[in-house]
């Protein structure tokens, strides 16, 4: 888990959700739609991330129990 890019992944979706929120209030519909799906994105990459090493983990357990 690369924390440094969890953590600018984390970062990004914030702003970016709270910028969108802005432009949303401002009457802006159409850009801050844009931006949210951007934040959307970086969440999810940033929840990819987080659950790698599990993922890794549950790979390795099922390799070994069909080697053996």
């Amino acid at each position: 888990m690369d924390r440094t890019e969890i953590k600018t992944l984390s970062r990004q979706a914030r702003d970016l959700s709270k910028q969108a929120n802005e432009l949303i209030s401002q009457g802006k519909y159409k850009e801050g739609h844009s931006l949210m799906r951007q934040a959307v994105e970086a969440g999810r990459k940033c929840r990819e991330l987080i659950n790698q090493p599990k993922i890794d983990k549950g790979l390795e357990i099922l390799e070994k129990m069909h080697q053996g």
